[in-house]
């Protein structure tokens, strides 16, 4: 199906990851995505847990770019890595596809 990711990890069967799924449920479960452009003009796009933002707030998801909408996808596509580990929150370094 579009908008699914698979990974697979350590033998495990692959696990699909469904996009718009995903952002049906970020916003009902009181998770926030918040965006702005970085002094260094880059868009930066944080998935949060809570409406509360500081620059220390654990990350759900977290993605920077050169544009808003790829930004997004690498927020997303770090929130489905997270959630498909089972990790409860991310750092921005954590994954290489955060970042171009």
């Amino acid at each position: 199906m579009a908008g699914d990711i698979e990974k697979l990890l350590g033998g495990i069967d692959p696990q699909a990851f469904d996009y718009a799924d995903a952002v049906r449920r970020i916003l009902p479960a009181g998770h926030v995505i918040h965006g702005y452009s970085s002094a260094a003009n880059e868009r930066v796009i944080k998935i949060l847990k809570t409406r509360r933002y500081s620059d220390g707030e654990p990350l759900l998801g977290f993605g920077v770019d050169g544009n808003a909408e790829r930004a997004l996808g690498r927020s997303l596509l770090t929130y489905a890595m997270r959630e498909q580990q089972g990790l409860e929150f991310i750092t921005p370094r954590q994954f290489p596809e955060t970042k171009w």
